[in-house]
Parts: C-alpha cells; sequence; structure tokens
C-alpha cells in the first residue's frame, strides 16, 4: 500500500505551505512598494530640477543656460539640434536624445538603463520665439536595486526562520489538537458490549462522540435484532421441518396402504406450505429492513380492489374444508393513490386473512371491509374467534410474538410483523383490538 503521511504531519506541511505563500505575497508586495516609491521619489527630483532651465530658456531664449550645480544630470538641445548642457552619461544622453517618444514621456517617470546603472529621465519642452528647445534631467535609481536586495536578504533570513519554528509550532499544535481523537480512537478500540464513548463538551469532538455513540448504539439494536430474528427463525422453521418429516417418514412406512400414505402425504404438503409461506414472510421483512424497494411504491383504487378480491378468492378455496364464511364489502374511489404497490396490499390482505383462519373455528365468520375515507384508504378484518389476551395486544406486531392460547394455533409470529412493515413503509399505521364476540385488525393507508 502506498505509504501517506498521517493527518499531523500533514496539518504541518499544509500550515507551513500557507505561510510561505503568504510570505512570498509578502515580498512581492514589498518590493513593488519599495520600487514604486523610490522610482517615484526620484522622478519628483528629476522633475524638479527640470524647473531652472525652463525659467532660464522661457527668459533668455537666445542665451545658452548656465551649467548644471554639481551632481545635477542635464541634457538641453536647442532648436537646432545642439547640446549646450550635457551631464548625462554618454549612452543615457544619446538614448534619451535618439528615442522617438520624448514627448509621450513629458512629465513620466522612464526608467532608463545604461553603463553606469539605471535612471530615472524626466523630459519637457520650451517653445520660444527662436524655436523649440528639449530638456531632459535624470536621477539615479540604481540604489534601489540594493535596498531590494536588502529586502529580499531580510525577508530570506527571517521567513526561513519564521518558516522552521512555524513548522515546529505547528507540529506541536496539531499534536495537541488530534491527541482528543487519538483517545477517542483508543477507547472506541476498546469498547465493551455496553460502553459508549465520553462526550466532555459541547465541541466537535464532543458532537463526534455523540455521534459515533448513536451509531454504535444503532449497530448494537440491529445485531441484537437479527441474532434474535435467526434464533427465533430456527425455533419456527424447526417445528414445521420436524412435522414435514414426521409424515414423510409415517407415509413412507404407510406405503402399502395408499390411503393412509395418501393422508400423510398431504399433511406434508401442508407443512412444507407453512414453510413456504414463512420463508416468504422472512425474506419480505429482510427486504424491507435492507431499506429495498417496493414493486411500484403506488397503487389506485382499482388495483387495491382486485388485489384484495383475489385474496378473498384464494382465503375461501383453502378454507373450504373448514367451511368458514369470508364475506367482504369494497367501497373504494377508483382514483385514490396509495403510496403501496398492489403485491404488497395483498401480502397484507392475505395475512391478515390467514391469522384471521387460524383463530376462528369451523363454520366461524370471517368479515373483510375495504373503503375509502377522507384522505386515507381503511382496512379491517373481523373475525368471530376468541380474541387475544389484552397483555398480548401492545406486542401483537412484533416479530414472533404470539398469544399463548388457541389463537396461536398454525401460527408463525411473522405475519403481523410483516403487515406493520409494509403499512409503515406506505407511512400508515395498523392496529389490533378486541371486540365483542371477536377479534378485530385494522389498517390505515394515507392517500396521496
Amino acid at each position: 500500500m502506498r505509504w501517506r503521511p498521517n493527518l499531523r504531519l500533514r496539518l504541518t506541511i499544509a500550515s507551513t505551505i500557507l505561510t510561505g505563500v503568504v510570505l512570498l505575497l509578502a515580498v512581492f508586495f514589498a518590493r513593488n512598494q519599495i520600487s514604486s516609491v523610490y522610482t517615484d521619489a526620484a522622478g519628483q527630483l528629476a522633475r524638479s530640477d527640470l524647473g531652472p532651465y525652463v525659467t532660464d530658456i522661457t527668459k533668455n531664449p537666445t542665451e545658452t543656460p548656465d551649467p548644471p550645480s554639481l551632481g545635477v544630470l542635464a541634457l538641453v538641445v536647442t532648436p537646432g539640434g545642439q547640446r549646450v548642457v550635457n551631464t548625462l552619461p554618454g549612452d543615457i544622453a544619446d538614448s534619451v536624445q535618439g528615442s522617438a517618444d520624448d514627448s509621450a514621456a513629458h512629465g513620466e517617470n522612464r526608467i532608463t538603463s545604461g553603463s553606469a546603472g539605471d535612471y530615472v529621465i524626466a523630459s519637457t519642452t520650451v517653445k520660444t520665439t527662436a524655436g523649440t528647445w528639449r530638456l531632459w534631467t535624470a536621477r539615479d535609481v540604481s540604489a534601489r536595486d540594493f535596498a531590494l536586495d536588502q529586502v529580499d536578504l531580510a525577508f530570506s533570513l527571517g521567513g526561513g526562520a519564521l518558516l522552521v519554528v512555524l513548522a515546529i509550532g505547528s507540529w506541536f499544535l496539531a499534536g495537541a489538537a488530534l491527541r482528543p481523537v487519538e483517545s477517542m480512537r483508543r477507547r472506541a478500540e476498546n469498547l465493551g458490549p455496553d460502553d459508549t464513548l465520553p462526550v466532555s463538551s459541547n465541541d466537535e469532538l464532543g458532537r463526534l462522540a455523540t455521534t459515533l455513540n448513536s451509531m454504535v448504539g444503532r449497530v448494537r439494536r440491529s445485531a441484537a435484532r437479527e441474532r434474535q430474528m435467526v434464533s427465533d427463525a430456527a425455533h419456527e422453521l424447526r417445528t414445521p421441518l420436524a412435522g414435514l418429516q414426521s409424515r414423510l417418514e409415517l407415509a413412507q412406512r404407510e406405503i402399502g396402504d395408499g390411503e393412509r400414505a395418501g393422508v400423510e402425504l398431504e399433511l406434508a404438503q401442508r407443512s412444507l406450505e407453512r414453510l413456504s409461506h414463512l420463508a416468504t414472510n422472512l425474506l419480505e421483512l429482510a427486504r424491507i429492513d435492507e431499506g429495498g424497494p417496493l414493486a411500484a411504491h403506488i397503487a389506485n383504487g382499482r388495483q387495491l380492489e382486485l388485489a384484495a378480491l383475489d385474496v378473498v378468492d384464494s382465503a375461501r378455496i383453502t378454507s373450504a374444508e373448514r367451511a368458514i364464511d369470508i364475506d367482504h364489502a369494497i367501497e373504494l374511489d377508483p382514483d385514490a393513490r396509495v403510496g403501496l404497490d398492489p403485491t404488497s396490499f395483498s401480502r397484507i390482505v392475505e395475512n391478515l386473512l390467514s391469522n384471521a383462519i387460524n383463530a376462528v373455528d369451523r363454520d366461524g365468520l370471517i368479515t373483510l371491509d375495504l373503503r375509502s375515507e377522507v384522505g386515507r384508504v381503511v382496512l379491517t378484518v373481523e373475525d368471530d374467534g376468541p380474541g387475544a389476551p389484552a397483555d398480548f395486544l401492545p406486542r401483537a406486531f412484533e416479530r414472533f410474538a404470539r398469544p399463548d392460547d388457541a389463537r396461536s394455533v398454525s401460527g408463525s409470529g411473522i405475519g403481523l410483523a410483516l403487515v406493520d412493515a409494509l403499512v409503515r413503509s406506505a407511512d400508515g399505521s395498523a392496529q389490533v383490538e378486541n371486540i365483542p364476540g371477536g377479534f378485530r385488525a385494522t389498517v390505515i393507508l394515507p392517500t396521496a
């Protein structure tokens, strides 16, 4: 695996680089300012040197101007092109006099380089009766480069020392800032089954610890649910599997008695159907727990009606031997739409009817009512069975929850849990209750 520096080192490098960039920008700005100030000052002096010559030529246009003071660099050219005053270095004088844009540079600071160094040139013209005089003055700015070199040296030495100090300081500051994170990591690494991370403040670390504690809690609860579900599923599957094995063994023994063997095979088939139903419900619950998508997410009133009628017809066929009467009343708005696909709605109806069929006696009565109300669709399934114990009702939708009475016969405890999960996926609600002479399950689905 490619090596990558740790966070502490990355923070140190990043802060050092950022400071270095800031220092470079500061050097660039300082150099420009110093150069500009130095050049402007020299230009001001050069322009002030032009003043005496302009005055002298204006008053005495036919006379030769007086020589400049000591140290003043000037070039004065007569209308005829003769240099009457020239204290500029030779190459500088030739350069400025030969330049075609002297008039354009009038009054501006212009840097000209010569063999003796750099000079700021100021120029002007004086129009007289004898013609136009041209004047140049200059100031040596070679000392500017020395000042800039000193600035570079100061920033190089001072900036280098500052970067070293900053890098060392950043290393220790980053270590101090990350020390609580490392402590939290070690604590998280050694968390016990019931331990949580300490939350000692309301800063970023405190909020991180709170978030991690919440995540750990969710993981623990999920793992506990999974362990419980595996345990309960194994227990529930063991019973029909044992019954199926027993029926098949009896059928094998009665192979000579065709009628008896047929009865045992029929019972084995019922155990197999129970296993298939239980496995289907478990897979559906697992899919919902994982956030798996439902088929279409939307069903209208007509689709709900057809789904309910199909399940009622199937339930009548399977319960025909027991002479159970299944009545239904459906009054749905065809345009009503709920956030549930028809297949999932069929599972809700199927599980509620299966729960009722398991509870009622021979010749029992089951009533299904499905109707539209304002803003919702309401499904109720009632039976004339023995009802459920009062202490079971609050946990009726828990997985593998079954009452210890007649309603638990051949049930797996998964059906109502699946109903609740499907209904909640559509933002609906489900409830069960005892009624006079029976039991009622109610599902409410909001309409879009």
